[in-house]
Order: structure tokens, then sequence, then C-alpha cells
């Protein structure tokens, strides 16, 4: 990607990084948070979206794909009960060192704090469960932030971790370091 091209979305990085890393599929289900996501997903070509009945059994499917040799499974849900549903697979991820990446869509970032629709405190709830649970604020701190999720997930003992992210940023810019692909984390 030169200079001159624009810089890509949110969405289109995360879409672009899971396809470097070997990641062919994202399970989850459709939500009213993520539907910029899995339009960027569509429109890339790269990563199949497999939808699932229930988001538990959209993370044991992706569970299932990091241990049956994937580079790891790869998980996109909405917030709230969507969200919640995937603790048993979580938890079974962290037990079993399986590098699971939750990615939930959140609401707007105006929203966030004022228990409107299904808010929960997702951080707050994975920390324990999880490598590292993080929540994007700005559109141009999304590279680093999912390098940092990555390494987390992949580094040491592997294990899952999660990243929020709010609906109004999956079409923001993805800021200078969404131009080029990161290295891939080593174990």
């Amino acid at each position: 990607m030169s200079a001159s091209e624009p810089l890509p979305s949110v969405a289109e990085h995360l879409c672009r990084v899971l396809a470097h890393h070997g990641v062919a599929r994202l399970f989850g289900l459709p939500g009213t948070t993520t539907l910029a996501a899995l339009d960027a997903v569509r429109r890339g070509n790269e990563l199949a979206f497999v939808t699932a009945r229930h988001e538990q059994c959209a993370g044991h499917m992706a569970d299932a794909t990091a241990r049956t040799g994937g580079a790891f499974g790869a998980l996109l849900v909405d917030l709230g009960p969507g969200l919640a549903n995937t603790l048993t697979a979580v938890l079974a991820a962290q037990r079993d060192s399986v590098p699971l990446l939750v990615v939930a869509g959140n609401e707007e970032r105006w929203l966030l704090g004022r228990e409107v629709w299904h808010e929960m405190p997702e951080l707050e709830t994975f920390r324990a469960l999880t490598k590292g649970a993080w929540r994007l604020e700005r559109g141009e701190d999304f590279p680093r932030l999912l390098r940092t999720a990555l390494a987390a997930m992949l580094g040491g003992r592997p294990g899952p971790v999660l990243l929020s992210v709010p609906k109004d940023l999956w079409d923001a810019p993805a800021g200078p370091e969404g131009r080029s692909l990161p290295p891939r984390p080593t174990a």
C-alpha cells in the first residue's frame, strides 16, 4: 500500500491482519455493532464469515479451529448478551492455552457508560478470563492495539484476548500504521 492510497478503515485493517496471520474463517453472529466489520469481510474476499446459531457455538468453533491447526481462532460478536455467550468458550481456551481472538462490537463511544441497550462491563468481565482485554478509543490506535493483543495471545502460554470496538470506529481510518502489516508474533 503506497502513501498516496487512503488509509484502511479499522474493519479493513482487522481483515487484512487476520488473513496475513493465516486465519481463513471468522466465526460469530451478525449484530448491529458489527455490521461495518462484516461488510469489510465481504468486500475483502480474504476471510469467510461463518455464522453460528449461537455465540457460544461460534466461540467453540473458533476454539476448535485453533486446536486443529489453524493459526488461531477468531470470533466476531455483538455486545452484551452476545459477548457474554462466549464466556464458556473463552474459559475453555484459557484453561487449555488455546489462542483465541474475540472481537466484540460495542455501542458508539458517546453512549458507553450510560447503560444503554445491552451494555456490559466487558473489560472487567473478560480480564479475569483472558490474557488481556482492551477497548478501542481512537481509530488510529487500532494497529497498535491489535498488535498488542496478538502478541499477548500468542506469546508465552497462548490464550484468549478480547478487543472491544465501538461501532462508530469500524469505518475510522486505522492510522498510518494501518498501511503495513505487522510482523507475525512469535511464541
